[in-house]
């Protein structure tokens, strides 16, 4: 996947967390929702004013959205980093850790 779709999917991913459908965000920032559906699947290429609204209409840093480096891990090379996590965390962060998988599970 290339740099712009890795950027999209964080966006959504920002969005979906945020309980935001592509139409209220697109409102809220104040562009139409088929060209921030272009953005989230990489087909578009948003000018800095378009991220900075993005970032200030997600409530995030800027920077939070380019936080897409383990979108670009494999399979084996995520259960890998997960399992190192795991191994050396103590019980409450193993309880947080299976918290975080089992709220992603529904």
């Amino acid at each position: 996947m290339d740099e712009r779709g890795l950027l999209g999917k964080r966006i959504r991913e920002l969005r979906l967390a945020r309980d935001l459908s592509q139409e209220a965000l697109a409102e809220k920032m104040g562009v139409n929702a088929k060209y921030l559906g272009f953005i989230e699947q990489g087909r578009a290429n948003p000018t800095l004013d378009v991220l900075l609204n993005l970032a200030r209409c997600l409530k995030v840093e800027p920077v939070d959205l380019f936080n897409y480096a383990w979108l670009k891990l494999s399979e084996p090379e995520i259960r890998k980093k997960i399992k190192t996590l795991a191994d050396r965390a103590d019980g409450d962060k193993l309880r947080d850790i299976l918290a975080l998988v089992k709220a992603r599970e529904t």
